[in-house]
């Protein structure tokens, strides 16, 4: 659950630090994107086991033109699932294929 916290913050030099209360939201990406209002396009690794924070990103966006793909045999880093694949290459493209909606995407809206 995202939460306001109280921190300390200097504003002078240490010597005459003072506290003051301020906003610092968790600084999880599911927690801060109930405040991105802006087109966002959430991707996820099909091959790797953070899907579930990324099903959270999409659910939680403030967005109200909000995408969610899944790149299907993409592990860390959107590479290539060698071990998934059925025959030699399946998955070669995953990043070429990631970068190629990307642009699609961001180029229809920007």
């Amino acid at each position: 659950m995202c939460s306001v916290t109280v921190v300390w913050r200097p504003r002078a030099p240490p010597s005459r630090w003072q506290a003051t209360r301020s906003p610092l939201w968790n600084s999880s990406t599911v927690c801060a994107v109930q405040y991105v209002k802006v087109p966002t396009l959430i991707t996820a690794m099909g091959a790797y086991h953070l899907l579930r924070d990324e099903e959270l990103m999409y659910d939680r966006s403030a967005a109200t033109d909000k995408d969610y793909i899944v790149v299907e045999g993409a592990e860390l880093n959107y590479t290539a699932c060698k071990e998934c694949e059925t025959t030699p290459g399946q998955f070669g493209n995953s990043l070429k294929n990631m970068f190629d909606y990307i642009a699609k995407w961001a180029n229809a809206r920007f």
